[in-house]
């Protein structure tokens, strides 16, 4: 079943206010229970798991596991109970959304079953499983997990308390440290992320793991302008627990499901507020009126870029002036539409987006002009089929930057996905343009959300399929021959579960299937694995794009043992899984997958 943009943002908007829970299903309805025509009536209670006590004022979703679309919601009462009626015959996933409980993580994939999801990514049975057939009523009880807590005071270097500041929380993900978005979702509230007026501050809800805590004076503005929300506008004036002015100097903080990491204490050392300024010229040295800045720190601007930081714009010849900005090293972004001035006329423009290091030490720091340039142009013609499609705006793929990196993984696009560059379309003619593009290689990809209407089979350009390698672009180029080709002779793959060794016929019930892509090629076709699960035989099928996969299976209990199942781990484990290639419209039947890795 294709899934809608409509269906993808109920996924999301479900997800970012749901909390994971561990509970257990009745398998058959009360005899309480009355029969209804209209669906099943879903009644339950929510507690927490370590004190047994209700839960209350809870938002409860119930979200159907076959497309993650929201079938019914509703409240707990003040003994924790709910009820959901109506409901249709099917799985479910049961969701509830309470402050200060744990919560769904990692769920990037919007094609797969919404249980698989949860299994395969959270490694635990955070969630809530209910079947019902649309008739006999069900009960449930629902045992809510308490998140972590971090709480601390922030004082300034004379040990006064900090009020209004800006707390942020990096986490170890795979070695790096990323922003905590979901902290964006549970507190919506965004005074939760500041401290009051003692300096005082309390996060909660947060899954186990390794964290840093920055905070950061919000009261320092930005180009004349006062911040209006929590990390925007974000101040250079940061520090890291427990007084560190830089990642590598901060100390971890350790966070434990349901306990609470006290006394992290913030100290802002001496910090003298520096300026960056300069000026910005377009292609034919005129002055680039609102021209959009961004500035990061140098230390978190690859793993930890946060789409919430402010802008700051160029005046009226084109300068800018950036306060409040300590000792360090910094990154400035300008983004790739301006305002050209020249004299008395005035043109817009796109021109190529541009990166300049700046360092800022003992005094306010001033960059030689910044040019920019028109950058690089490609175009061509978009096929579907062979033939002009007759929708083209779903028919356009991602630029992405190559860098160093020539394997251009699933996860390095992932990584990139905000500096990647769009593909214009037109549908007349089936031609498309990108234009503005920076010097450098590109990598033609899809975006992250699959689509299962067509795949991208080729990019040709002079007999060199740029899938496989990457385009190289020098400034002012103009590449007009590049032919995008779409297909949708998509290929399915069938099989079952083979028992495991001394298990004679015996069927391993509900696995979780994982399908992945075996290249770096198929893994800028289909940027996530795909999952499934297995039927009471054991039985399995995927509809994929034409190409070389490994398959996996696993049950709850090997999925929890195992470590991320991203493009390191089947590269790393590559000679021991099940490996198949299957050509556009073959149909691969009688494929067995052994329980767990080999």
């Amino acid at each position: 079943m294709s899934l809608t943009a409509q269906t993808i943002r109920t996924i999301l908007a479900a997800l970012a206010v749901s909390v994971v829970i561990v509970a257990s299903t009745s398998e058959a309805a009360t005899q309480e229970e009355p029969k209804k025509a209209g669906g099943s009536t879903v009644r339950g209670v929510v507690t927490y798991s370590d004190t047994g006590r209700p839960l209350r004022n809870a938002r409860v979703g119930l979200l159907r596991d076959a497309d993650g679309d929201t079938v019914s919601e509703s409240y707990t009462d003040h003994h924790g109970e709910f009820v959901l009626q109506g409901v249709p015959a099917g799985r479910y996933a049961l969701l509830v959304d309470a402050q200060g409980i744990l919560k769904p993580q990692g769920l990037t994939t919007r094609r797969n079953p919404v249980i698989a999801q949860v299994r395969l990514y959270d490694k635990r049975d955070l969630f809530t499983e209910v079947v019902v057939n649309g008739t006999d009523g069900v009960d449930v009880k629902v045992h809510a997990v308490r998140g972590g807590v971090i709480t601390g005071r922030v004082v300034t270097d004379d040990d006064q308390p900090l009020p209004k500041a800006d707390i942020k929380l990096l986490r170890l993900e795979n070695g790096e440290w990323e922003p905590v978005e979901h902290t964006w979702n549970t507190y919506r509230n965004r005074k939760e992320l500041m401290t009051d007026p003692n300096g005082v501050y309390r996060i909660a809800g947060l899954p186990a793991g390794d964290y840093l805590v920055r905070v950061s004076e919000q009261d320092v503005p930005l180009g004349g302008n006062p911040p209006d929300d929590a990390y925007g506008k974000g101040s250079m004036m940061l520090t890291y627990y427990p007084s560190a002015t830089s990642i590598p100097e901060a100390q971890v903080v350790t966070v434990v499901e349901g306990g609470e990491s006290t006394g992290i204490d913030i100290r802002l050392p001496p910090l003298t507020p520096y300026s960056i300024s300069g000026r910005v010229l377009g292609p034919g040295d005129e002055a680039g009126v609102r021209a959009r800045l961004k500035i990061h720190r140098k230390d978190e601007f690859d793993y930890a870029y946060d789409l919430y930081d402010g802008d700051i714009y160029t005046d009226s010849d084109g300068s800018f002036r950036i306060p409040g900005v300590p000792a360090g090293e910094y990154v400035i972004s300008i983004a790739d539409y301006i305002e050209l001035r020249d004299g008395e006329n005035t043109s817009s423009r796109m021109v190529a987006p541009k990166r300049i290091s700046v360092r800022v030490a003992g005094g306010d720091a001033v960059v030689p002009d910044i040019k920019l340039t028109p950058g690089a142009t490609i175009s061509g013609k978009l096929t579907l089929d062979g033939k002009i499609p007759k929708n083209i705006y779903d028919l356009v793929p991602l630029l992405v930057p190559a860098g160093d990196d020539t394997g251009a993984s699933g996860a390095s696009i992932r990584h990139k996905l905000a500096k990647t560059f769009r593909i214009n379309g037109h549908p007349k003619d089936g031609s498309f343009q990108a234009g503005a593009l920076p010097a450098g290689k590109y990598w033609f990809a899809m975006s992250v959300v699959p689509n299962e209407d067509f795949y991208l089979k080729s990019v040709i350009r002079k007999g060199v399929d740029l899938t496989q390698s990457p385009l190289r672009l020098k400034d002012g180029a103009v590449i007009d021959d590049v032919v995008i080709s779409f297909a949708t002779d998509f290929a399915s793959i069938e099989g079952e579960i083979a028992p495991a060794a001394g298990q004679g016929k015996h069927r391993v019930v509900e696995a979780t299937v994982v399908l992945a892509p075996a290249t770096d090629a198929m893994r800028r076709i289909l940027t996530e694995p795909r999952i499934e699960h297995s039927d009471a035989q054991g039985r399995f099928a995927f509809t994929v794009p034409p190409g070389e996969y490994f398959v996996m299976a696993l049950t709850p209990a090997q999925i929890k043992t195992l470590p991320p199942l991203n493009d390191d781990y089947f590269k790393t484990e590559s000679k021991k899984l099940t490996r198949v290639k299957i050509r556009g419209g073959e149909k691969l039947k009688g494929v067995k997958i052994p329980i767990g890795v080999n």
